[in-house]
């Protein structure tokens, strides 16, 4: 690996923890937070492997700097499989509302909905129908934000001589 392609995923992978840990909203059953900007981002630079794994390191150093409760593989895999997601639809792709509506619910569904409600399960005493009917409607605020400002941010970026570089180096 490109010593280059190390930098960009550090700087991601920093990124992604100050949001999440610094600027996110901590619920009972969920985090609210941009996270997800520099997360979907990694998946317009690296292959669908390379994204999850940067996934896992991300969930592993995050928690290690900045443990709270137990720490739980499953969402680490859900950080893998949040990776893999992201870079099937963005890396080498046009960035198009329709790869970015597939990604953030595909990441909804698959990831936060499925995966993450089964860790809390596994995780918690709450009920499976508690955790569903409490984390749900939260995807109905966020989804259409997560896909209008990854959009924005995205092609803002595409624009810019110095992000091309990047896109071209990596």
């Amino acid at each position: 690996m490109k010593t280059n392609k190390i930098i960009y995923g550090a700087l991601l992978i920093a990124m992604r923890i100050i949001l999440q840990r610094f600027f996110g909203i901590q619920t009972p059953l969920s985090r609210i937070s941009f996270a997800f900007v520099p997360a979907m981002m990694t998946g317009m630079f690296f292959n669908p492997i390379t994204c999850g794994m940067i996934g896992v390191v991300t969930d592993v150093l995050g928690f290690s700097l900045f443990p709270k409760g137990t720490y739980f593989i499953g969402y680490t895999l859900s950080a893998f499989v949040g990776g893999y997601i992201n870079s099937y639809f963005f890396y080498k792709k046009e960035i198009t509302y329709k790869n970015v509506i597939l990604a953030v619910l595909l990441n909804t569904v698959l990831v936060n909905i499925i995966m993450n409600t089964f860790w809390l399960r596994i995780t918690s005493v709450n009920s499976l129908t508690y955790l569903l009917t409490t984390r749900i409607p939260k995807y109905f605020i966020t989804v259409p934000i997560h896909i209008v400002l990854f959009m924005a941010i995205s092609k803002a970026l595409q624009r810019t001589s110095q992000f091309k570089k990047i896109i071209h180096q990596v």
